[in-house]
């Protein structure tokens, strides 16, 4: 992931590289990546990708393809203020000899999260050709969105991105409704509720006739506060618990075919439940070994899932760091010292804080989210109750599906093993 410039031309009320908000290690600014950063970098994650593929036999590289496909994503600030070198990135990356390790240029998947304020024939031309998997950043209706995302001068961005992208669902309605979705904020200043109905309504989610492919929510980062999605949740474990039994009933009979066909369309059912099948990988059900200490990951592999490359070329877990603790430098490759240090500081919060709660094993609160200024800053009692709610919410969920719809338990299981599905 390229943050091809820290630019920006929106100034919203929630980005902490707006407000500060306690982020001492980066602002907007006019600054951008520099093509021999640009480039050192994507030689260096080809390397990487490389050597790793290496390992395995060739009749089973596209197995791993599949699952591990090479992707180059791009980030900001907006990044469409950096449009020329995103075409040259993409170019660049291409070039490089896929081909002589049983890698096709088709297997190669693009990423951009823009603010889509921007948007011209070139650009348009590009992500629909290159069938760049596109996150739009809206916030619901105009009343919503506008009281946080707004230009410099404090005008509303939402009728110049919702007239953007209502042009790509007009000249392209197959890209948009297979690679276009939308990416939400739950902000604590709006009736979240309001803006999703507004997101879903309008663009027709989770129906057949879906002009997106779908919308997601992201919480709100304060200083000192970690806001989970329970703070925006009105009803009760029961009432949630309630609904999704009557859901699975509503779809339990139907034949494969059809929940496939739903499933397709549907895409947040289908992330809830595939999120739900996935607990069973956290299930210890005998006596755990090692009873005494903590054992397992909270996050994804740093410097192994996502490399994020800010614009002065340093390493960083991905997009949703502070910046703090960066673990490297596209000229001198990671520092494994320094990758070390980040995990036993963060590891040792959590020995500290975490280890005689119930729902450690079920926890994501990953190094970049609780990361302020270079220490980690692990949630509060109250922020901790919120997440263990959630937790207890998808365990019942879990036993629901698995024990009362076990046929559609195993029909999801089979669904979600399908890799472009």
């Amino acid at each position: 992931m390229l943050e091809v410039t820290e630019k920006c031309n929106l100034n919203c009320i929630y980005c902490f590289f707006s407000k500060g908000d306690g982020f001492d290690k980066r602002r907007h600014s006019q600054y951008s990546m520099s093509e021999f950063i640009a480039y050192k970098a994507i030689d260096y994650y080809f390397n990487k990708y490389i050597n790793a593929i290496k390992k395995v036999p060739s009749e089973n590289r596209y197995k791993v393809v599949e699952q591990n496909y090479p992707m180059l994503q791009w980030w900001g600030g907006e990044p469409f203020l950096a449009f020329d070198l995103i075409v040259k990135t993409k170019s660049y990356f291409e070039s490089l000899d896929w081909e002589a390790h049983g890698i096709s240029k088709k297997d190669i998947v693009y990423g951009l999260t823009s603010n889509l304020t921007i948007l011209n024939d070139d650009i348009l031309n590009f992500i629909v050709q290159n069938n760049v998997k596109l996150r739009v950043s809206l916030d619901g209706d105009e009343e919503s969105n506008d009281k946080n995302r707004v230009f410099p001068d404090g005008t509303g961005s939402f009728s110049t991105t919702m007239k953007n992208l209502n042009i790509i669902i007009a000249k392209y309605p197959d890209y948009a409704k297979n690679s276009v979705g939308i990416q939400s904020v739950l902000s604590d200043n709006i009736d979240v509720f309001s803006a999703q109905r507004f997101i879903e309504k309008y663009f027709n989610l989770n129906t057949p006739s879906h002009k997106l492919i779908t919308c997601s929510f992201n919480s709100q980062r304060k200083n000192n506060v970690f806001l989970s999605d329970w703070d925006f949740l009105k009803e009760s474990v029961e009432d949630i618990v309630f609904q999704f039994r009557n859901t699975l009933r509503k779809i339990a009979d139907k034949p494969f075919d059809e929940i496939k066909k739903l499933l397709r369309y549907n895409k947040n059912l289908y992330i809830e439940l595939k999120k739900i099948i996935l607990i069973k990988d956290l299930l210890v059900l005998d006596y755990p070994k090692g009873n005494r200490c903590i054992s397992g990951m909270f996050s994804c592999p740093l410097a192994a899932e996502t490399i994020f490359v800010s614009a002065n070329g340093n390493f960083h877990c991905c997009a949703k760091s502070d910046y703090s603790i960066p673990f490297g430098h596209i000229k001198t490759g990671i520092n494994i010292t320094r990758l070390k240090n980040i995990y036993s500081s963060y590891h040792a919060e959590i020995e500290r804080h975490c280890k005689s709660c119930w729902a450690i094993r079920f926890c994501k609160i990953c190094p970049a989210l609780v990361c302020w200024n270079g220490t980690f800053k692990l949630p509060n009692e109250q922020e901790c109750n919120n997440i263990r709610k959630i937790v207890e919410v998808n365990l019942i969920k879990h036993f629901i599906l698995s024990t009362e719809f076990e046929i559609l338990y195993r029909q999801v299981s089979e669904i979600q093993q399908i890799k472009t599905f």
